[in-house]
């Protein structure tokens, strides 16, 4: 068994109305994520380079697989602890990580937990396909009705409102969502981004990618020379007032309705890539 530490009393999970379950625990490396930017693994601190070192050596006693027949990939997983306040910006130092060939990890899962559980709740994830690497070639099919930005604003984020939103385009007889782009600022706190996500998938969309701002790069290059995310976290500005959330750039309205319950979210391919807030190319970041 491949042991991780679990949810010290000190870390916050998300909450989301869907979980699904945990990944097996004997090909499962868990990493717990706290709000200051720090990697717990088994009960022990550790850094950017270590974890790597430690993933890339469970990755190579693995079964290797081919994903989309582009590259090899091991049959490891990795479950993340991700503080609900953490700013979402200072994960993309570790998505960078993962997308090293010597780990390669089949599947990167969040910890959450059902909202309708509370805070001591079962504690389930959602999945995160570790995306291949996308060229230049590959466009993203996304319209502007497709982006879903997080921005200032005085209306408190109500995620259940854009699986509203979603469900009207395509009751009106809209086709399907398959594809959305989060784009978050990243002081945005990653249990809100995890909920907005996951509203997405509930809704039947069948792809969420997370961009971000431009400051994201520069974010990620400060974890490249500290070997650690506190740095990154300390970087980046405190969220002032609350977060809207709009789609094709126009404010949500709130819908006071339920949404219905789902036993746990679809598979998507979710990737930390810096993306541009526009339409564009998917590319692995450089």
């Amino acid at each position: 068994m491949l042991s991780g530490c679990g949810a010290p009393s000190t870390l916050h999970l998300p909450t989301t109305r869907s979980v699904g379950p945990l990944p097996p625990a004997t090909d499962t490396v868990t990493v717990s994520v706290h709000p200051d930017g720090r990697l717990v693994h088994d009960g022990k601190t550790i850094g950017l380079d270590a974890l790597g070192s430690l993933l890339s050596s469970e990755a190579s006693t693995r079964t290797k697989t081919h994903i989309f027949g582009l590259y090899p990939a091991s049959d490891l997983n990795l479950l993340l602890e991700v503080d609900r306040d953490l700013p979402v910006g200072a994960l993309l130092p570790l998505q960078l990580l993962l997308e090293r060939p010597d780990i390669r990890v089949h599947r990167v899962f969040f910890a959450a937990r059902a909202e309708s559980q509370g805070a001591d709740g079962d504690l389930g994830a959602i999945a995160w396909f570790q995306p291949p690497d996308i060229g230049g070639s590959d466009a993203l099919a996304l319209s502007q009705e497709d982006i879903v930005t997080m921005e200032a604003g005085k209306a408190a984020p109500h995620p259940a409102d854009l699986y509203h939103q979603l469900h009207a385009r395509q009751s009106s007889g809209h086709q399907q969502v398959s594809a959305l782009l989060v784009n978050p600022p990243a002081n945005a706190p990653f249990g809100l981004v995890l909920q907005v996500a996951e509203a997405g998938f509930q809704a039947g969309t069948r792809f969420v990618y997370l961009g971000g701002d431009a400051s994201a790069s520069r974010y990620a290059r400060m974890a490249g020379g500290s070997k650690g995310l506190d740095d990154v976290v300390a970087a980046i500005p405190p969220l002032a007032g609350e977060l809207e959330i709009r789609l094709a750039g126009k404010a949500i309205p709130h819908v006071d309705a339920l949404v219905p319950t789902v036993p746990s979210v679809r598979d998507g391919f979710v990737g930390l890539h810096e993306i541009p807030p526009v339409v564009g190319v998917l590319e692995s970041p450089k």
